[in-house]
């Protein structure tokens, strides 16, 4: 398995489709058909980050994706914000090492803080406590 931060490009676009629906049709909660706004993702350039995992034939099994910035509230700190965290069921053991990737990656770019998402009764919330992450907000989430 390869684990690397790879640029976000059109031809990545249309490597990640099968992912990101295989991502969407596992864990999403609308009933809406997906509709990714790559473009906005393309146009932000180094603010937004993919972590990818491959298998040995270069087939993508994970994504890891980041909006990283300035913290609102503290202009001085950059985070890292996960916004997308997927990898395919019979490669879920190798979740570990993207987070681990992703802790290297942005621990060397001078990040300051790194902001995980999970859902509250998930493995992945219970890994994320066992590795020193601490739980802050809870998102609700009303269709209106």
């Amino acid at each position: 398995m390869i684990v690397n931060r790879e640029q976000l490009t059109e031809l990545l676009v249309e490597e990640l489709y099968d992912i990101t629906n295989k991502n969407y049709d596992e864990s999403g909660h609308f009933d809406e058909p997906l509709d990714i706004d790559w473009n906005m993702y393309l146009s932000v350039g180094d603010m937004f980050t993919s972590i990818i995992l491959r298998d040995d034939e270069l087939v993508i099994k994970g994504i890891l994706f980041f909006f990283v910035g300035t913290h609102p509230h503290i202009k001085t700190k950059l985070v890292a914000q996960q916004i997308t965290f997927f990898v395919e069921k019979g490669f879920r053991r190798n979740s570990s090492l993207m987070i681990q990737y992703s802790e290297n990656y942005f621990s060397e770019r001078g990040v300051n803080f790194i902001r995980q998402s999970a859902r509250y009764d998930s493995h992945f919330c219970k890994y994320l406590s066992q590795k020193g992450y601490t739980k802050e907000d809870i998102t609700f989430l009303k269709r209106v």
